[in-house]
């Protein structure tokens, strides 16, 4: 699908949450969100929308934009 946009991982440091904790909400193991956070697995359009209603962001705001190339 897409990258974690960085804007989900400044809310999660912002609001002092714990990964584990955005991890269990996402239905996944710390270290598979890890692997997301660091761009070695690909968001999920499920996942994007989980993070957008627990961050109070828009969809596009938790995908990262892929510029293609002209």
């Amino acid at each position: 699908m897409a990258n974690l946009s960085k804007t989900v991982v400044d809310e999660i440091d912002k609001r002092g949450l714990k990964k584990k904790f955005v991890a269990s909400r996402l239905g996944m193991t710390e270290a598979r969100f890890s692997d997301l956070i660091n761009g070695r697995r690909r968001l999920q359009i499920e996942e994007a929308f989980i993070l957008a209603n627990l961050f109070d962001l828009e969809v596009d705001e938790v995908i990262e934009s892929e510029q293609v190339p002209a």
